[in-house]
Order: C-alpha cells, then structure tokens, then sequence
C-alpha cells in the first residue's frame, strides 16, 4: 500500500505514461483508484495555480470561487466580463460578489484612470500602500506600469505590491525586479511562469505534484504543459522499471527536492 501524501502525485506522473505501463505500476504499488472526488479533497491552492483556474474562463467556475480568491482585483475584473485566459470576451457576468462577506471597497481616489494609478504608485511609502495601489491597476494598465518604472523608478513597496498581483503577467513581474532575490521571493509567493516552470523547479514534490493532478480537472491546459514538461524523464529515468516506481512511492511523501531531483533518484537507486 502507498503512503499517505503519494496517490495523488503518482497519478499525476502516470499520465505521462502509456495505459499499460500504468495499470502495471498501480498494481505492483497497490495505488488506489483516482477520482475527481479525490481532486477536490486534496485541493490546497497554489497562488499561481489561482489563475490558472480562472484562465479557463469559465463564468460558472468564476462565480464558484470568487468569494475565495486573494484580493478585490480579480473580482473586479471577473465582474467586468475580462477573460483571464484565451477567450475574445467579454464573458457573460454572473453575481461573483454573492457569497462573499462585504461588498467590493471602492477604488482609491484618482484610481479611474491610467494616470491617476501611476500617480497612486508613486506616493506609496508603506506596504500596505503599496498593496491598495497595486489592486487599482487594471489588466489593460500592466504596460504603462513597467514604463513609469523605467521613466522613473517606482517606489519599491509599489512595485512588489503589484509584482505580488495573482494576475500580474510574469515579464511585468520581472521587468520590476528590484532585488537579486526576487525570483526566490516569487516562489515564496507561489508565482511562476507557468506549470512547467513550476513541474521542474519548485521544491517539495509531493505538494507540487498534489495541485498538478488537481489540475488535470481544475485546469487541464496547464496539468498538460506540465505532463508535457516532466514526462521525458518519467520515460528516461523511471520507464518501465516498476522498482523505480516502488521507490518513488516511498520517497516521495518526504522529498523536499524538486521533482527531477526525485525521478533522477529513484533511477539512480535501482541501477546500482
């Protein structure tokens, strides 16, 4: 039988995997059956992972987790109709406010244009300035942000605030970079580039393998940039060695390494 914290993540590693090689893995580790069922209650949001479920654009899913979600912004742009993810929109507004405790708060003054949030931006000398004036900026204002900036540096507060933005995209992000270490305090954060940034270079495997799988049904465009990332060297390293998969079903509830650190592993373990 598995370990506790290891059904999830090797499913998701299984469906990088021809269905024979599968079904023989789940035998010889005994795996339990996934299930959609299972997804929801191993669900635990990722930041980054937030987005991807809203970037399916669907206005029911929107309303569902509204009332959850991080900050104002992303309701607001949910109640305007603008699509997170490919769709032309708008999208067909549904109540997104219904469940959640209070009404929106409005905006801060001066906020309704793209020269009054760069004007907001600038005064901020506070964290907590910085995080209200960073939830003013629109999702069409994110280019005239990183241009400010390069005419004349923000202030930094602001500029992490907005950095720190769900829906930020990733270049602004790094385009405001004013530290050597953001790129670590983005994964702190729980941003990334994508679901193959996050597959190869985010530590503790197990969880990260926990929200992929999720995301076979929560947002399967990303699961699959993810498969499509980590399934070479599934193949290369674990393949249809079933006591490399054993392994990996032991280790992997402790690993704290990332996951091509664990294949790469659990390989090296059964050729000796």
């Amino acid at each position: 039988m598995v370990r506790a914290g290891t059904t999830s993540g090797v499913h998701f590693l299984l469906s990088t995997v021809d269905s024979d090689l599968a079904s023989a893995v789940r035998r010889r580790i005994d795996l339990p059956q996934d299930s959609r069922e299972r997804y929801q209650a191993d669900w635990s949001p990722f930041r980054s992972a937030i987005l991807w479920r809203l970037e399916n654009d669907d206005p029911e899913i929107n309303r569902a987790i509204a009332h959850s979600l991080p900050d104002w912004s992303l309701r607001r742009r949910i109640a305007t109709g603008v699509p997170f993810g490919p769709a032309q929109g708008p999208l067909p507004v549904l109540d997104c406010y219904a469940r959640c405790d209070h009404a929106p708060p409005p905006l801060p003054d001066g906020a309704d244009t793209t020269e009054g949030v760069i004007a907001l931006l600038r005064s901020v000398t506070t964290l907590s300035a910085g995080k209200r004036a960073a939830g003013a900026v629109a999702w069409d204002d994110w280019e005239a942000v990183v241009a400010a900036d390069r005419a004349d540096p923000l202030p930094g507060y602001a500029k992490w605030a907005v950095a720190n933005r769900v829906d930020c995209p990733h270049e602004v992000r790094l385009a405001l970079a004013t530290h050597r270490k953001h790129h670590d305090r983005l994964y702190e954060a729980g941003l990334v580039r994508d679901a193959a940034e996050y597959a190869l270079e985010f530590p503790n495997t197990s969880s990260v393998l926990q929200v992929l799988n999720t995301g076979r049904w929560a947002f399967p465009h990303r699961a699959a940039e993810a498969a499509a990332a980590l399934g070479p060297l599934v193949r290369e390293e674990l393949g249809e060695d079933l006591e490399a998969w054993s392994v990996l079903a032991q280790v992997l509830p402790t690993f704290t390494g990332t996951a091509p650190e664990l294949l790469r592993t659990c390989g090296a373990i059964t050729r000796v």
